[in-house]
């Protein structure tokens, strides 16, 4: 809601839900952040929004997904035998 009241996302219903996109005010924002992090941070966005240009809200669920899966994987306890 903070970023919707300053202008910094717009939410947009469409047949497959709610989405987001940048607002009026977004560009002027992150124009003023200048520390290494949020430098670093915008090339990775710019890398993403390149990388997955023109693939599909399913095709990036699966690709999400996937990387759910395998992360998940690796926080589970593992079983261990009786005596052990």
């Amino acid at each position: 809601m903070l970023m919707m009241s300053r202008g910094l996302v717009q939410r947009l219903p469409t047949s497959e839900g709610i989405s987001y996109m940048a607002g009026e005010g977004a560009a002027p924002f992150l124009a003023s952040l200048t520390t290494e992090y949020a430098m670093r941070l915008k090339d990775r966005a710019e890398w993403a929004a390149a990388h997955f240009e023109g693939a599909s809200t399913e095709e990036i669920r699966g690709i999400t997904q996937s990387f759910f899966d395998r992360w998940t994987s690796q926080f589970q306890p593992t079983q261990r035998g009786l005596g052990s």
